[in-house]
């Protein structure tokens, strides 16, 4: 006897497989939007002391401020 829709093991088989099929496109699409928003906010650490070197560096550039206070303040960032 082949089980279908009609038959109570084979719902549960196939809404089984449903249930994993949507699971995994539930995990692909989490992943996909950290992936896409991991760069943006105030939780990227990174991106912050690179935007403030580079201010230091502009800074220096202009020369607003010497070698000395440039190296002080670019180890204070660290």
């Amino acid at each position: 006897m082949m089980f279908g829709w009609y038959h109570p093991w084979g719902f549960w088989m196939g809404g089984t497989v449903m249930m994993g099929i949507g699971l995994i496109v539930m995990i692909a699409f989490l992943y996909f939007m950290f992936r896409a928003f991991r760069g943006f906010g105030p939780m990227n650490g990174n991106n912050s002391f690179h935007n403030s070197l580079e201010i230091l560096k502009e800074r220096y550039a202009r020369g607003e401020i010497d070698q000395e206070t440039y190296n002080r303040m670019k180890n204070e960032l660290k």
